[in-house]
């Protein structure tokens, strides 16, 4: 209910399946063709703004001296991070 007024895709690489929400809260959940596979792991340039203001955004919010690596670690494990736009760059980091 936090983004009713927004469009948006959850989308399960592995299984080739997406989560759709469309403006006005309702869902749809389907498997994905191999076509709409290969267009939603292709970023157009305007996605890549968003992704760098997702990653600012991520980052100007965290309070540096409550960094707690070991429980986020425990409550978000390493082989979920490679798929999030927030943890791309810092999942070597991670240790």
């Amino acid at each position: 209910d936090r983004f009713i007024e927004e469009w948006f895709i959850i989308y399960d690489k592995t299984h080739l399946e997406a989560s759709f929400h469309q403006k006005g809260g309702n869902w749809e959940v389907r498997l994905l063709t191999a076509e709409e596979a290969q267009k939603l792991e292709e970023l157009s340039e305007q996605q890549e703004e968003y992704v760098d203001l997702w990653k600012t955004f991520f980052h100007q919010i965290a309070i540096k001296e409550r960094t707690n690596k070991k429980l986020q670690t425990s409550m978000l494990p390493l082989h979920y991070r490679k798929h999030m736009t927030e943890f791309m760059d810092d999942v070597r980091n991670y240790k």
